[in-house]
């Protein structure tokens, strides 16, 4: 019995080490202690409604789909994949991880990537070979022989979001990350990518008053998808 509990601190303490950690909160919902372990990569896209409605945050909703209390966010606001500038490294999105036993990892992220090349098309083409080796070179070593991956993320932004998201949307950022979840999906049965984007684009409520995060309508269609 000792060391079944130690094998469950183990894990919350590392997380909580390696920095912003949320944990599913058994507070909001009935939820099964030992159910999956689900481990959520990404930038604010998994982080926007936190502060706003707690309990309806993309953890506890992933958590509520899967009736576990094991759902962990080490999602970066202002996350991204490739860091250009060692003094961002903190931003790093894939380097939260940590390897466990786990059931399911949800991953998302890009736009902050190609919103860094401010509108340059050469610079987005060199963008997507970097994001797309790196998350080809991160799953590599995932050799779990059941787990998961989701790929969650949007492709688009509102028609209210800045212009300066919506230009860059438009000069094929957006593209981009869309072929990169897909490019990724279809080399392995157990990715899968879920695009958000055509469930939510032309209805306000469905985000934030900034125009490109999820608000809490949003989130809860993405267990619609889930397995």
């Amino acid at each position: 019995m000792a060391k079944k509990f130690i094998f469950f601190l183990i894990p919350l303490q590392i997380l909580m080490v390696v920095g912003k950690y949320v944990n599913a909160d058994t507070r909001c919902h009935q939820l099964n202690d030992f159910g999956s372990n689900i481990l959520i990569l990404g930038d604010s896209f998994f982080t926007s409604q936190d502060l706003i409605n707690p309990c309806e945050d993309f953890t506890n909703v992933i958590a509520e789909s899967f009736n576990t209390s094991n759902v962990y966010n080490l999602a970066i606001d202002g996350g991204r994949f490739i860091i250009e500038d060692q003094n961002y490294s903190k931003l790093d999105i894939l380097s939260n991880y940590f390897h466990f036993n786990w059931d399911i990892i949800i991953i998302g992220g890009g736009a902050n990537d190609f919103l860094s090349c401010n509108a340059d098309t050469k610079c987005m083409e060199i963008m997507n070979d970097k994001v797309l080796e790196k998350l080809k070179n991160f799953l590599s070593k995932l050799n779990h022989q059941n787990l998961i991956i989701y790929f969650i993320y949007f492709d688009q932004v509102s028609s209210f979001a800045p212009a300066e998201w919506k230009k860059n949307i438009s000069l094929g950022a957006g593209s981009y990350i869309k072929n990169i979840y897909q490019n990724l999906q279809n080399e392995n049965q157990q990715y899968k990518f879920i695009n958000i984007t055509p469930l939510i684009l032309d209805q306000p409520e469905y985000w934030l008053e900034d125009g490109y995060h999820p608000s809490t309508k949003a989130y809860k269609l993405i267990p619609n998808f889930l397995n």
